[in-house]
């Protein structure tokens, strides 16, 4: 998605991309290194991505078999708060990794308004 791609491009400021300005400077193995790391960045926000999208869609999963049990017996299952905590945990260990990588852009940057409805 765009906004990981400007998260990963927000994290590597300064660095000499993927031109040939470092090549007048000499430091051919620098860019190939920045552009690595780059790289690697990329991928890992994109895998940060995809597990936070499949802990959603487990959330949503457990909450409908919870409410299936619950109607089905009149009574909330006992592991249901112990699941809902490491969930809540999950989420604000997510919330507090993407206001500490977005910086600022969290509350002024194109994904202001999803960010204020998911906090």
């Amino acid at each position: 998605p765009t906004y990981v791609r400007k998260m990963v491009e927000g994290t590597v400021k300064g660095s000499g991309g993927l031109g040939n300005s470092n090549l007048r400077s000499g430091s051919l193995a620098n860019s190939w290194s920045s552009e690595k790391q780059h790289l690697l960045r990329q991928r890992i926000w994109l895998a940060y991505d995809m597990f936070t999208m499949f802990v959603i869609f487990l959330y949503a999963c457990i909450m409908g078999v919870n409410l299936q049990i619950t109607t089905l017996h009149s009574k909330e299952p006992d592991w249901t708060n112990g699941v809902e905590l490491v969930f809540c945990a999950l989420f604000s260990v997510d919330l507090a990794v993407r206001i500490v990588v977005e910086r600022f852009d969290f509350f002024t940057g194109p994904m202001k308004w999803w960010n204020c409805l998911d906090s």
